[in-house]
């Protein structure tokens, strides 16, 4: 989508078995999974994320099932994630595609285009005289080409919408939840969820319309900069550059962020933004790997003690884990704690224990079941 990633059911929320993966990286020293990607925009779709590098290539990562996460050497000009595919804009106009194919959603186009957006099946571009060339899934009039003019498009998951001069916003496509009823405005951007659509208007309020069972589409006062919308959920940016989201958050997709970010964009179950530093950052679920979470604690222990000597064991567990989750300490046989484990903020923990034989200390960062993440770390402790 033009920021979102959808599903195929109309309100099934997830879209696929899912997969676990572990969510954590284990370490017994800190250090980071997966190096710094740098970013001047990023789009998130169903499972999978990409990134436009300052090169213009497109870093992506996640769910790649189809090939829709595979990097590409670009140049781009702009990135557009849909639920399986993925299409790039090149500085002469064209649009570049990858991934799934079925409905011809990914078929590269000539154009030339200024702008592009991506929905569940379809895609279009925006031509230079502000009409919208659609092309892939039409069953609901989706991908029906519109003369326009518009100053922007967007797809949604079986509707598009384009924002015309006068700020209003004309959609078309299914439209059981009202999600492609048009809008007066008037607006200076508009963003397509699955069932939702928004718009953000002069004042920097957000003016949403279409499906609301989970709250994504009820209107916030803002101000916000941009309005982004996920599958179930919507995040506006602040003039602060914090992430104020709403709607869906059982996997903290919609979690508010402090920042700063420059762009945000909301997918299925994650939402990644850019922080002013250029860093591409995601918060949410992470079974296939498309908000790159990871997880890391440390255990400072001494290696050998005399018998019956009392041991202080200290440590962290560090995640990037917007969810909650619970953290656990634990000695095999062979030593006994003395006196309760003192926990320290972010993740921090200390305790004692005199050891009688050689043991093994585990510390464990078990994720909530949103996130279904496990961290653990283990040390041994020999009696000399």
């Amino acid at each position: 989508m033009d920021e979102v990633g959808l599903g195929v059911g109309h309100r099934g929320r997830r879209t696929a078995a899912v997969v676990v993966a572990m969510l954590a990286v284990l370490v017994l020293n800190p250090s980071s999974a997966t190096s710094a990607v740098m970013a001047t925009q990023i789009v998130a779709g169903d499972a999978h994320t990409c990134a436009l590098t300052p090169v213009g290539a497109a870093d992506c990562w996640g769910l790649d099932g189809f090939g829709q996460a595979a990097d590409q050497a670009g140049p781009f000009a702009q990135l557009v994630a849909g639920t399986f595919h993925t299409c790039g804009l090149t500085p002469a106009g064209a649009v570049d595609c990858w991934g799934v194919e079925g409905f011809g959603q990914a078929a590269d186009q000539a154009g030339p285009y200024v702008q592009i957006a991506a929905g569940s099946f379809h895609s279009c571009g925006l031509t230079p005289p502000g009409a919208a060339d659609c092309w892939g899934l039409d069953g609901f009039g989706q991908a029906a080409d519109q003369p326009g003019p518009f100053t922007q498009i967007v797809a949604g998951g079986f509707h598009t919408c384009g924002l015309t001069p006068a700020g209003a916003a004309d959609c078309w496509g299914l439209n059981d939840d009202g999600q492609a009823a048009d809008q007066p405005g008037p607006f200076t951007e508009i963003s397509t969820g699955r069932f939702h659509t928004c718009g953000l208007t002069p004042a920097g309020a957000a003016d949403c319309w279409g499906l609301n069972d989970d709250g994504q589409a009820a209107d916030q006062a803002g101000p916000f900069t941009q309005v982004a919308t996920g599958s179930f959920h919507t995040c506006g940016l602040t003039p602060a550059g914090a992430a104020d989201c709403w709607g869906l958050n059982d996997d903290g997709q919609a979690a508010d962020q402090a920042g700063p970010f420059t762009q945000v964009s909301g997918g299925t179950f994650h939402t990644c933004a850019v922080t002013l530093a250029g860093d591409a950052t995601c918060w949410g679920a992470d079974f296939y790997g498309q908000s790159r979470l990871t997880s890391s604690i440390t255990i400072d222990a001494p290696s050998k003690v005399r018998r019956g000597a009392v041991a202080t064991i200290r440590g962290k567990v560090t995640s990037d884990l917007v969810c909650t989750g619970s953290q656990e300490v634990a000695l095999d046989k062979g030593g006994s704690t003395i006196g309760p484990i003192a926990t320290r903020p972010k993740g921090g923990y200390r305790f004692q224990a005199r050891i009688s034989r050689s043991t093994v200390v585990r510390v464990t960062f078990n994720a909530t079941a949103s996130c279904d993440g496990v961290t653990s770390a283990k040390r041994t402790i020999e009696v000399t």
